[in-house]
């Protein structure tokens, strides 16, 4: 059982190790991929003011713009960041009700082995009880037998002396 629990530990790590650096790489892909788009941005912007003089309502707008496309990628951002803890938590959750169902079945079946070991030693220990009973019982008819043996013997060898007292009586 520490076995099979230090197995599930290790197990449970190692994935959670994995699923942390692929979430490592994945924020490091999207922040490369937003100052790709912010460089993008500024640089566009740079050279549209280069080629061209824009009024300042223009200018505005862009700007507006560039602020907008900022707060969409960083709540794109929270909103995938936000997914992929609701994943991890339902992940974690799930692993847990499967391990406690693991460990609550490996007891019920230790529990059975351990009731079917209790009642194979109680069928032993009557069969050994009904085993030591007959032969008290045979030893108990054997000593009868040998006692009846003997007062027949006894009783005998006594009318034998009767019958001889009673020939010599009458000689």
């Amino acid at each position: 059982q520490k076995k099979a629990a230090i197995k599930i530990q290790s197990l449970y790590r190692g994935k959670s190790a994995r699923k942390l650096y692929s979430n490592l790489l994945a924020e490091q892909e999207a922040a490369i991929k937003l100052q790709s788009l912010f460089r993008g941005v500024k640089a566009r912007k740079a050279l549209t003011k280069a080629k061209s003089e824009k009024n300042k309502e223009e200018e505005a707008a862009l700007k507006i713009q560039n602020c907008y496309r900022s707060f969409k990628s960083r709540q794109a951002l929270n909103d995938l960041q936000k997914q992929k803890k609701a994943a991890i938590k339902i992940q974690s959750l799930y692993r847990g009700k499967s391990a406690r169902k693991l460990y609550s079945n490996l007891l019920a079946e230790q529990e059975a082995a351990i009731k079917l070991q209790s009642l194979f030693r109680g069928v032993k220990a009557r069969k050994a009880l009904t085993k030591a009973k007959s032969e008290k019982n045979k030893e108990e008819e054997a000593a009868l037998k040998i006692q009846n043996c003997y007062r027949s013997f006894k009783s005998r060898q006594a009318l034998n002396d009767l019958q001889k007292q009673k020939k010599a009586a009458i000689k």
